[in-house]
């Protein structure tokens, strides 16, 4: 199951992936992320036209890149022995993020408070991914693979 963990996308939820492969991961999909808002907000400013092809172009990407994120999470939490269930907050992050662009929230009864909460949550679920590449793994196979760690030990002594 290591080798899902070296993939530039994560596509499956399956298997396990320990602390480095995840942190880089999450440095490697916000820097694609922001690459292409960059690459966005570049083309608006060359041709209106451009601009909403290249919108276009970075709502789909966030979209591939957040259940990519989904996806290297759910392996995360297996890698702890947890279940792939929490790793849904994540997916909260695109309707959060629009949410936060909808003043019309602010309205609605008790509206202020919904914006505060909307306006932290994205802090939560960044920090909460963060702390997942303090903790170490379940050492040896548990019921969602093999230690990713040993595998690659197990890697370096057959070709020594």
């Amino acid at each position: 199951m290591y080798g899902h963990s070296q993939n530039l996308i994560c596509l499956t939820h399956q298997g396990r992936m320990n602390r480095q492969p995840y942190f880089f991961y999450l440095i490697y999909a916000n820097a694609i992320h922001s690459l292409g808002q960059w690459l966005a907000e570049m083309a608006a400013n060359f041709h209106p036209y451009l601009g909403i092809f290249a919108l276009a172009f970075w709502a789909l990407l966030s979209i591939l890149l957040l259940w990519s994120i989904f996806n290297a999470t759910a392996q995360r939490l297996h890698d702890l022995n947890f279940p792939a269930f929490p790793a849904g907050a994540v997916l909260l992050l695109l309707p959060i993020t629009i949410a936060q662009n909808m003043p019309v929230i602010s309205s609605i009864p008790y509206g202020n408070q919904i914006m505060a909460t909307i306006n932290y949550s994205p802090i939560v679920i960044i920090l909460s991914l963060f702390v997942l590449c303090l903790i170490p793994g379940t050492k040896g196979p548990n019921k969602y693979g093999s230690d990713p760690l040993r595998e690659d030990d197990q890697i370096r002594e057959t070709f020594s």
